[in-house]
């Protein structure tokens, strides 16, 4: 049976059991080997966070078992479909290296996760290739980008130079410290966008979540590009992948189980100051004629507060003149980041002819 750690401490007596014996009864004859390797915090941490955001799904402990990382670099559950691999994601083929560069953990900063990983295609076009900056989600707490790796091939083959970035988590690093590393990022990527044969002039951002957070606000809270020297014109679009902290002031402040567990993560990586959540929220940081770039939004079409947050956004910015697309989708919320790197989806479908052409 699992310990009594602080993270199980505000779980019932049943849920403890059904997550110590989840890997025996659900997994099968190998449940109990896998048990032995399996991340238990881990677990713990994705079952809270499934059911306080109501996509725990219809798999339930099931998929959250089958989809957890194991060590020792064993392969984690697949997600239903042909050609998908270790989280759902599409399969790299190893002869995509023959078309696609990788540059793996350089550094943007000098702290320790300030590192990213560059997918540039080995064919360079006689045009300059736009720059997709990716940010992985995970409450602004946990989450790494190796576990986005298969994105970066994916879009490098279809002519797109994907930023795969790291930035600092909370505890350790709070705001405004994260998004900070997020405008050192972009400003690497500007930066060094020659080299890649990329122009610096057509940087899109996108990302899952907390990561979504973070480019929705700094492509709207400006001065955090400025103060790394970029020029906000330089984004050209934002890719924004299911996240419901577009204000954090009202979701501190919401009363369902969801908004008392999300704002517990808002509160360790913010704080309680209201100013200090009125900075970081991309809502609250849309002023009249300043730039904004076009953003493309998809959410979970049965998370309430979700598209509320994204109806409000969108509401603000088009008053602004700024184009906006808001598209509820009946995907989970880990799904619609798995969406955003499978070639067959709508999602990756849009995401591509929006940062090939500017609009959608």
């Amino acid at each position: 049976m699992l310990p009594k750690t602080d993270a199980t401490k505000g779980l019932s007596v049943r849920v403890r059991l059904i997550l110590s014996l989840a890997a025996v009864v659900l997994v099968g004859w190998q449940g109990a080997a896998i048990a032995q390797q399996m991340d238990r915090q881990a677990l713990i941490e994705r079952f809270r966070e499934a059911r306080a955001n109501g996509t725990l799904g219809h798999g339930g402990l099931r998929d959250l078992v089958r989809g957890q990382g194991f060590e020792n670099g064993q392969r984690a559950g697949r997600m239903r479909g042909k050609g998908l691999g270790e989280r759902g994601q599409q399969q790299v083929d190893p002869s995509v290296w023959e078309k696609v560069d990788r540059r793996v953990d350089v550094a943007y900063g000098s702290g320790p996760l300030q590192k990213l990983d560059v997918y540039v295609p080995k064919s360079k076009s006689a045009v300059k290739m736009p720059i997709l900056v990716f940010l992985h989600g995970g409450g602004w707490r946990m989450g790494d980008k190796k576990q986005q790796g298969a994105k970066g091939p994916l879009y490098a083959q279809n002519g797109i130079i994907f930023v795969n970035a790291n930035y600092g988590l909370a505890p350790q690093v709070v705001h405004p410290q994260q998004v900070l590393d997020v405008a050192k990022a972009i400003k690497y990527a500007v930066d060094h966008a020659p080299e890649w044969g990329g122009d610096p002039e057509r940087i899109f951002l996108m990302g899952h979540s907390a990561g979504a957070q973070l480019v929705d606000l700094v492509a709207t809270n400006h001065r955090f590009l400025q103060q790394v020297g970029v020029k906000v014109t330089s984004i050209k679009g934002v890719i924004s992948l299911d996240t419901a902290s577009l204000d954090l002031l009202k979701r501190t402040n919401e009363s369902s189980f969801e908004g008392q567990h999300v704002g517990a993560m808002i509160e360790q990586a913010f704080g309680k100051d209201p100013e200090m959540l009125k900075d970081g929220s991309p809502t609250l940081n849309i002023n009249k004629g300043s730039y904004y770039p076009p953003f493309l939004m998809f959410c979970g079409e049965r998370r309430r507060s979700c598209l509320e947050q994204h109806r409000e956004f969108a509401r603000q910015l088009k008053g602004v003149g700024v184009k906006v697309a808001v598209k509820p989708v009946a995907l989970s919320h880990r799904d619609i980041n798995l969406a955003s790197g499978n070639s067959t989806t709508e999602i990756f479908k849009e995401s591509k002819a929006f940062i090939e052409s500017g609009r959608f």
